[in-house]
């Protein structure tokens, strides 16, 4: 898989998990990926593309069946994704830490994010993902709403979740964004 520096860790992206969601079926790609993910605001990188468009020269192999590369896009498929996943090395029990510093699950290098920013809890009994700020001091936010102090979200399918004013996500369960996969270019199982 493609590796991007982000912050202090590597970070996969869309396009990584393209293969496996053409290769393994929903069932199988749960198995492999129980936990939800965090996804780069596509937003975000639409406007980004728009400010810095690059020209190039791209040779054309017209007998090559893939299509060739866009000129000047990244597309969706290069958005970064982090697995919403608990750390050995983290000590928090049933957590998973947000923050600007490496010793938390999800770690951000930016500014605005506080050092543990915001942390994700699970419910055993129904699969059901919360979030939760514990008074951090640029906020977080899901869907546009600032989080109180202590105040448990409940997180819908591509949520948008903001993390201080600089890092903003969407969060997707295992399924929904197995379901996602499936509609980027690419994603789509060919008979």
């Amino acid at each position: 898989m493609e590796e991007i520096l982000a912050g202090n860790e590597l970070m996969e992206t869309l396009d990584d998990y393209l293969p496996l969601r053409r290769s393994l079926s929903r069932s199988d790609f749960l198995k492999r990926h129980p936990h939800p993910f965090l996804i780069e605001n596509v937003r975000l990188l639409r406007e980004s593309e728009k400010k810095n468009l690059d020209f190039a020269t791209v040779q054309i192999n017209f007998n090559d069946p893939a299509p060739p590369p866009a000129v000047g896009t990244a597309g969706p498929q290069r958005c970064g994704v982090r697995k919403i996943v608990k750390q050995e090395s983290n000590a928090f029990d049933g957590m998973v830490n947000v923050g600007r510093t490496a010793t938390n699950d999800i770690a951000l290098d930016l500014q605005s994010v506080s050092k543990f920013h915001a942390y994700f809890t699970r419910d055993s009994a129904t699969g059901d993902c919360y979030l939760t700020d514990p008074g951090s001091t640029n906020g977080t936010h899901v869907r546009g709403l600032r989080l109180k102090p202590r105040e448990r979200k409940l997180l819908g399918e591509g949520d948008e979740i903001g993390f201080g004013d600089q890092a903003t996500f969407a969060f997707y369960y295992a399924g929904g964004f197995y379901d996602l996969l499936g509609r980027l270019p690419g994603g789509a199982v060919t008979p």
